[in-house]
């Protein structure tokens, strides 16, 4: 960056943050702006009836500030997830109650938990979302098919009583 480029940046900024770009653009070399006023912050509180206040005119203090050292890359650190054993267990359970949505979740949790062993948290929990939804989705279809499946014979059998049959 320039000296043009920094100038008409800090130019763009308020008077309040201009300060600590200033001292940043001081100690990495930049020549600071000769047109800096002295900053005053006149404080003006409301008064209430009864009371009487008085104004005082009060300087900003200057800004300190530790000394940078810039380091050429960032790092970031991510912090290591646990593993959680439920969408595996979810897809198991959605493969016994519905196998077409079963098998999706159960192929999404174990591709989970391979993204996470390599340390993909990312894709990991992208993953370990998909299984959750086509596992609860696997479960709750089962759980309808199950109902049809035993109410339907009951019904027709009950009716079938009710009409004099056997």
């Amino acid at each position: 960056m320039n000296e043009l480029g920094l100038g008409r940046m800090v130019s763009l900024l308020s008077e309040q943050q201009r300060g600590p770009l200033r001292e940043i653009a001081r100690t990495m070399g930049y020549p600071a702006s000769t047109n800096q006023p002295e900053t005053q912050i006149t404080m003006q509180p409301q008064t209430q009836q009864g009371m009487q206040m008085t104004q005082a005119p009060m300087t900003q203090a200057p800004m300190m500030q530790a000394p940078m050292t810039q380091s050429p890359h960032a790092q970031i650190v991510v912090a290591e997830q646990r593993w959680s054993w439920c969408p595996l267990v979810t897809a198991v359970f959605g493969l016994l109650c519905f196998w077409p949505c079963g098998i999706v979740a159960l192929l999404a949790a174990t591709t989970s938990y391979t993204d996470h062993k390599v340390k993909d948290f990312i894709r990991s929990n992208n993953k370990r979302s998909i299984a959750y939804g086509f596992g609860i989705t696997a479960i709750v279809f089962g759980v309808i098919f199950w109902i049809i499946a035993i109410a339907v014979p009951i019904a027709i059998s009950a009716s079938a009583i009710s009409y004099g049959g056997y």
